[in-house]
């Protein structure tokens, strides 16, 4: 009985425990989106094994300054925050666009901007990824990224996340310091709703290529059919015992 016992309690510690997965969201296609501005949209979305992730653009309209009196990002020990004591950062979330082309996502802020990268020139672009489950939004640990077009040579990016909680990026978010490792993983066990990959140094121009992160399902695992049996068995031998005391 007591061997018993034992087996079904770890059976039932196997119901609604689920280990964490890598899901690779993978931005390049064959075929291009459009090039024309307006027939791009602000966002799309991709599912992977039930997890949705939306790619939106967005794009900061003055620089990145930690000092000085344009001063809008405040230091920390492992980077930034955003929004200093003046000149906030604003995101026209409603002027970028995002498309999909050979060797990944590109940003494009204006009918005139014909590069279709994430780039520096002009307004600083980025994208976010924002993740959601069963039409909830979850949190998931951040990975590896990587990136085409990208030469380290010159170009950087820096990646951050929703710190302040408010389901967008901007103030009162974190900003990295200047990366330039492609592919890139020191993530530093982060885990978040939305994630933030931009190019803001001078001269830098790149596609976002992959995204990938860890995610733990928060629905319960179906109990295997051996634990289903011993559970009936289990309840079986339960009532041949009651009867034998009465």
């Amino acid at each position: 009985m007591k061997t018993m016992l034992i087996a079904s309690a770890l059976v039932l510690a196997c119901v609604g425990v689920s280990n964490a997965a890598p899901v690779t969201f993978n931005l390049s296609q064959a075929t291009n989106d459009s090039q024309n501005y307006n027939n791009l949209q602000n966002s799309f979305t991709l599912n992977v094994n039930g997890l949705t992730a939306i790619f939106s653009a967005g794009a900061f309209t003055n620089d990145l300054d930690a000092s000085g009196d344009d001063r809008n990002i405040t230091g920390t020990s492992n980077g930034y925050t955003v929004g200093g004591p003046i000149n906030t950062l604003t995101t026209p979330a409603n002027e970028a666009r995002i498309g999909r082309y050979n060797g990944g996502a590109g940003v494009t802020n204006s009918p005139g901007d014909g590069s279709h990268q994430v780039e520096s020139s002009g307004w600083s672009d980025f994208i976010t990824a924002s993740f959601w489950y069963n039409g909830s939004p979850v949190d998931v640990e951040m990975s590896s990224v990587s990136f085409s077009l990208f030469n380290p040579s010159f170009d950087d990016f820096r990646w951050g996340y929703d710190l302040s909680g408010d389901g967008d990026y901007g103030t009162g978010d974190f900003l990295s310091f200047q990366q330039n490792s492609n592919p890139f993983s020191n993530f530093s066990g982060v885990e978040s709703h939305l994630f933030m990959f931009g190019a803001f140094d001078a001269n830098d121009a790149w596609k976002l290529n992959s995204v990938t992160v860890d995610f733990t399902p928060t629905t319960p695992v179906p109990l295997p059919a051996g634990g289903l049996l011993l559970l009936s068995g289990l309840g079986v031998f339960a009532m041949v015992r009651r009867r034998q005391s009465s």
